[in-house]
């Protein structure tokens, strides 16, 4: 489990860390530190305890206690799943399947309770571990459909896999713009959306791994340039809306007024790019490149 944990830390603490130093000192020197309980937390992961706390940085860290959360749990998962005896790989894909009907049980049981509460609570409540796990209990199963029978999918099936996914998330993209003005008020997406989400977005990924290098998915998906925006891909997650901000507050500065989309596009997305790779080469690959030393 020790190992385990060391590369998962390597992973994702420091680059958050050295961005979390970074956005406080740019805070200090523009605008206002939140209290230092709030940086506290976000240094430990606990930002998600409290609402006020859980964006008080940077919109997207609301994120990053869910999927730590989930890394401490995975060796449990895998001790449940050894404690069956012959039936391991049926173990692994009952409690995936468990966790499914746990996550919607959640998001519909919690939404009982807040209601009448606003957006930010809702958002707030039904998007913490309880309410996710299903993206991980997905993942586990559709890796379990590779280990088993990647060998045996042809090119021409995987590419329809890809396909299938791909236009699954458009189409719950469009569902949820047509239905966003009833759905934090109990719309059946809001308990089933993001498992279905889910599912394309593994479909996809699925797809592209088991495609073989002539195919469509490969051609669409393993390009040198969507292969280095893998690679840089979690600085980019870290630091794409603290740049997004920046750039409206440019924006405003400049008097540009009216559709600033293009402006925004034109501006964000290269500085988020290239602050990305910033963070990557100096913090990420060090981290990466560096081996444990072997256990006893």
């Amino acid at each position: 489990i020790i190992p385990y944990l060391r590369r998962r830390i390597r992973r994702v603490v420091p680059a958050y860390w050295f961005q979390i130093v970074v956005l406080c000192i740019v805070l200090y020197f523009t605008a206002s530190l939140p209290g230092w309980q709030a940086i506290a937390m976000h240094f430990t992961f606990l930002q998600n305890f409290n609402q006020g706390f859980a964006s008080a940085l940077n919109g997207v860290y609301w994120t990053l206690p869910t999927e730590f959360g989930y890394y401490l749990l995975l060796p449990l998962f895998a001790a449940i799943a050894l404690l069956v005896r012959g039936q391991r790989a049926a173990a692994w894909r009952v409690l995936s399947v468990l966790l499914i009907a746990f996550a919607i049980a959640y998001r519909v049981l919690a939404y009982g309770a807040i209601a009448e509460e606003g957006v930010g609570k809702k958002f707030f409540t039904l998007l913490q571990l309880p309410g996710l796990i299903d993206h991980f209990a997905i993942g586990m199963l559709l890796a379990w459909v590779y280990v088993r029978y990647a060998s045996r999918i042809s090119s021409r099936w995987a590419d329809c896999m890809m396909l299938a996914g791909l236009l699954g998330i458009v189409a719950m993209m469009a569902s949820l713009d047509n239905v966003y003005l009833r759905y934090w008020n109990g719309h059946f997406l809001l308990f089933i959306g993001y498992t279905i989400t889910a599912c394309f977005i593994g479909l996809l990924v699925l797809g592209v791994a088991i495609a073989g290098p002539a195919s469509l998915s490969r051609a669409l998906f393993a390009n040198t340039l969507m292969l280095y925006l893998g690679v840089i891909s979690y600085s980019l997650y870290l630091w794409h809306m603290p740049i997004q901000q920046w750039t409206m507050k440019l924006l405003d500065y400049l008097l540009i007024a009216g559709d600033r989309l293009g402006w925004l596009v034109a501006i964000s997305v290269p500085l988020s790019i290239l602050a990305a790779m910033i963070s990557y080469w100096l913090i990420e690959r060090p981290f990466l490149s560096h081996r444990s030393p072997p256990t006893t």
